[in-house]
Formats: C-alpha cells, sequence, structure tokens
C-alpha cells in the first residue's frame, strides 16, 4: 500500500541521502490500526529519536492524528513548533487533481487489485481511504473509470477543506500554527521554518 496511502517515498532521498523515517510500514494489509495504537508507536519512535539526540520532525498525517499526538490525551503533551502550508484556493485544487492523476497514472490501479488479489476483502478496501475506495469500485465494476476519478477527485477535495477546518479548531484550541505559503519556493519555505525554530529555542 504505497501509492494510495501518499507514503511519497522519493522524497526521502535528498542530494543521494536517504532521511530516515518512522511508522511507514507498521502493519500488512487487513490490519486495523487505531488512533490510540499510531500514540503510542508514535511516543515510543519520539522517545527513540530523542535518545540519540536527533530532532524530531512530525510529518503529514491527518489533523486528527496530529492533534492526538500533540495533545498526548492521556499523557503529557507534546511540546512542538507546527508549520502548515496553505494558499490560493484554485491552485491547491489544481494540485491535488495532478497528484491524482499522476497517481492513478503510476500504478494506483494495479496496486488495488493486487491487494484484491492477495485476499484483502472490499469491505476492507472501503475503510482503508477514499483512493483505495474509490478504485476498488471501479475494479469491481460498480464505477466507470470517468465517474471514479471524477466522484474520487471531488471527494479528495473536501477532505482538504475538512483538514484546513480542524486546523482552524486547533488554532481556536491555542495551537500555534507557523503557515507559509503554497507559492513560496522551496528554499524560501526552509529559510522560513529555520528562522521560526532558532526563534523558539531562544
Amino acid at each position: 500500500m504505497d501509492i494510495g496511502t501518499g507514503k511519497d517515498l522519493k522524497d526521502y532521498t535528498i542530494e543521494g541521502t536517504l532521511i530516515p523515517y518512522h511508522l511507514i510500514d507498521i502493519e500488512e494489509p487487513g490490519k486495523v490500526n487505531t488512533v490510540f495504537n499510531y500514540q503510542k508507536l508514535a511516543q515510543q519512535a519520539i522517545l527513540d529519536i530523542q535518545q540519540r539526540n536527533k530532532p524530531v520532525i512530525l510529518c503529514g498525517g491527518s489533523g486528527m492524528y496530529i492533534e492526538a499526538l500533540l495533545l498526548g490525551y492521556q499523557s503529557t503533551p507534546i511540546p512542538s513548533t507546527i508549520f502548515g502550508i496553505k494558499g490560493d484556493r484554485d491552485e491547491v485544487r489544481r494540485r491535488i487533481t495532478q497528484r491524482l492523476k499522476e497517481r492513478l497514472n503510476n500504478g494506483m490501479i494495479e496496486e488495488v487489485q493486487v491487494l484484491m488479489d492477495e485476499g484483502v476483502s472490499t469491505e476492507q478496501l472501503y475503510k482503508y481511504g477514499l483512493e483505495y475506495r474509490f478504485v476498488m469500485l471501479y475494479l469491481t465494476q460498480q464505477l466507470d473509470y470517468n465517474t471514479m476519478f471524477q466522484k474520487l477527485n471531488t471527494a479528495i477535495h473536501q477532505f482538504s477543506k475538512r483538514q484546513m477546518t480542524w486546523f482552524r479548531k486547533m488554532e481556536r484550541a491555542g495551537f500555534a500554527i507557523h503557515w507559509m505559503d503554497l507559492a513560496w519556493e522551496e528554499s524560501e519555505k526552509m529559510e522560513f521554518v529555520l528562522q521560526k525554530l532558532l526563534t523558539s529555542s531562544v
């Protein structure tokens, strides 16, 4: 489950150097994970990284999972500096659609077919997320390709809007999120992050 989950593993190699990562490929397809289990595994990973005197970077994931970890829920809240990216809504929509096209053209349909061939049930795929749900409906001939694409594209756009609503809720709850503009160059984003981290450590 590489493409539909958005692992983007190629992004973990920078100028030939592999960046270590955690909590990827922690369950086999067909297994059910929970927010509580994620929180426990993430806290273990954070402790391991801190014991090696390395910086901890939490990247990606839904707002619910990020907030669950940062709040600690049943443990001590984790001190953090939070960064987010937002930008012109039309540009966000364009990038979401483009990324979906790339995933579909680069093996996502084949990935879901392999999962089905290996015995992952359609009921489980339906629960795994938007990409697995709609591609499964296409592969089982419940949707034609164009309808699958349009419905999946719309659902991802709606999910993106819900995530921004969740992050605004986090801000109202007291989380300080340092926002970067989607249009910034990567060097500008890096300079912004480093400046904020240096300021917060003073």
